[in-house]
């Protein structure tokens, strides 16, 4: 395969993916390195599931909760030849629209919660 980068980042974007395995595929054969960030509301309850989990009505804007071991076995497989995994939490923000010429609004959605994260880093 031809790398078309040398980093290509996925942040917070495989839960919201019907087939995120895929797009974790099609990212990495292109790219020398791989940075996956990826919410993990499931934390401290589900941390044994090697894959991810179907989350079915719980969270409507979400396919999956993707946990690091998957990505991490999916970069290995692909011939990337170290991983790391961190833990953080971000600030869960609320939603801002723009319009031009006026300030910034905030709608009423995020409610400052520090929600668990992962980021894995895989280098060929």
């Amino acid at each position: 395969f031809l790398r078309d980068f040398d980093v290509v980042m996925l942040g917070n974007v495989l839960q919201h993916l019907q087939d995120p395995i895929g797009a974790l595929i099609c990212a990495a054969q292109r790219a020398e390195v791989v940075i996956v960030t990826e919410s993990d509301w499931k934390r401290g309850t589900c941390d044994d599931v090697p894959a991810m989990l179907w989350l079915e009505d719980s969270a409507p804007y979400s396919w999956y909760q993707v946990k690091p071991r998957m990505v991490e076995s999916v970069l290995s497989a692909l011939g990337f030849q170290s991983t790391s995994v961190s833990f953080h939490e971000q600030r869960m923000m609320k939603d801002v629209t723009f319009e031009p010429g006026n300030p910034a609004q905030e709608r009423t959605w995020g409610d400052g919660r520090q929600i668990p994260h992962f980021t894995v880093i895989g280098r060929r």
